[in-house]
Order: C-alpha cells, then sequence, then structure tokens
C-alpha cells in the first residue's frame, strides 16, 4: 500500500493469508490490515473451529483458546529450529577441539 492516506510509503502493513475447506472446495482469503495486532485473527477466525497452520505469533492465542483451535506448527519454522540447533551444535563442536 504506497498510498495509504496517513501513512508513508514506507509504512508496515500487512496482508493476512489463509486456506481453508475441504478438497474441491477451497476458500482462499487475503485480508489487508494496517496492524499486525492480535484483533485481526479474532476477527478473521471468529467462526473458525479446527486445525490452524500458523508460525509462532502469539496474536492467535486468544482466538486458539476461545474457539478451541488446535494450532499445528508450520514446518519452515520448525525446520528453522532444527537448522539452528545443528548450526548451535556445530559452534560447540569446533569450540571443544580448540579447548
Amino acid at each position: 500500500m504506497l498510498n495509504e492516506e496517513g501513512k508513508t510509503a514506507q509504512s508496515k502493513s500487512y496482508m493476512w493469508g489463509g486456506l481453508a475447506g475441504e478438497q474441491g472446495k477451497r476458500v482462499v482469503l487475503f485480508d489487508y490490515s494496517p496492524t499486525r495486532a492480535g484483533t485481526v485473527p479474532i476477527s478473521l477466525l471468529d467462526d473458525f473451529s479446527g486445525y490452524l497452520v500458523t508460525d509462532d505469533y502469539a496474536g492467535y492465542n486468544a482466538v486458539c483458546v476461545a474457539n478451541g483451535i488446535t494450532r499445528i506448527a508450520c514446518w519452515a519454522h520448525a525446520r528453522r529450529k532444527f537448522t539452528d540447533a545443528l548450526k548451535a551444535q556445530k559452534k560447540n563442536q569446533v569450540r571443544r577441539k580448540w579447548q
């Protein structure tokens, strides 16, 4: 949003994306918001229940608790944590060799 009223072109804005529905009846949603506040997932997921694949953003917590939504971690984020752990392990192994 380069020409949003009251904001500079360099301001952050957010596009929320979602995919829902059964095979052959999918619904894709893109919703613009000027904020990343927890009120956005509450409004987007107000009547939803089931499984939700997300990153670890805490803004989903309130709606998940209120609606009994089960959060499932995003594999890209989970993989990143394993990669970070491997890097840390390699650094520790190098330090031990030199000590």
